[in-house]
């Protein structure tokens, strides 16, 4: 069951990284560091230079359309789950794309994390 589970995770990550704004951000061009921290690199704009430490690399508009498309493919995937058929297409999909992938492993602070994010709205868990 372990290496099922793993299975579903790889293939939930793959679909919500393939074909999604994620994947057309990361076609783009590497800024290149001699010193090999980036100190050395910077953004120039019509306006300014921007350090590279600084620098957003993503618009709030590119997250809002990512976070949309990944709630979108979990969202389905999760009320296709009941259909073997479905499951078993989607961990095939998920071992041909991710067979070179680091082996999954459970994140031990993930609950701390949630209560991180519950307390930025006023909330303890």
């Amino acid at each position: 069951m372990k290496d099922q589970r793993e299975r579903i995770a790889r293939a939930i990550a793959m679909t919500c990284r393939r074909n999604t704004l994620l994947e057309e951000l990361h076609e783009g061009k590497v800024a290149h560091s001699q010193s090999g921290d980036y100190a050395d690199v910077k953004v120039v704009t019509p306006d300014r230079e921007i350090a590279w430490k600084d620098v957003s690399r993503i618009t709030q508009e590119e997250m809002n359309r990512l976070m949309k498309e990944m709630v979108n493919n979990i969202y389905t995937i999760l009320v296709t789950m009941d259909d073997p058929e479905f499951t078993a297409a989607l961990t095939d999909v998920g071992d041909k794309w991710t067979y070179l992938w680091d082996k999954a492993e459970a994140e031990p602070n993930l609950l701390k994390k949630i209560g991180l994010m519950l307390e930025d709205f006023g909330e303890e868990r």
